[in-house]
């Protein structure tokens, strides 16, 4: 039985990593144990881990469901200089999504459920 989960990206530098997360979650790290490592409940029992070192290749994405996909693309063009990414959608998936990358390679991505019609 799974009781909680965890997910980890690295980044090759960790103060600007951290700050960066900081930003996209709008929240501070919940726990930080040691230099080079920060941790966010992103859900009870979910985890996000920042952790300084070289970025895994081919991870994630990690998606994450936001109310607006639009407004939060917006948000992260314009605060955190994320390069621009497409929104996808397909008629017979009840969701809205789209992938991007941090500053360090790590592949992340939002959702938005669509209301059924």
């Amino acid at each position: 039985m799974i009781e909680t989960v965890t997910f980890q990206v690295r980044v090759k530098d960790f103060h600007e990593g951290r700050k960066w997360y900081a930003a996209f979650l709008q929240k501070q790290p919940d726990f930080e144990p040691h230099h080079g490592f920060a941790e966010w409940e992103l859900l009870p029992g979910c985890w996000l881990q920042v952790a300084e070192g070289e970025p895994a290749v081919g991870n994630g994405p990690l998606r994450i469901q936001t109310a607006s996909i639009e407004q939060e693309r917006n948000r992260l063009l314009e605060r955190l200089q994320v390069k621009r990414f497409s929104i996808r959608s397909r008629e017979e998936v009840p969701v809205k999504w789209a992938t991007f990358t941090d500053p360090w390679g790590n592949r992340l991505g939002l959702f938005e459920e669509i209301p059924h019609s």
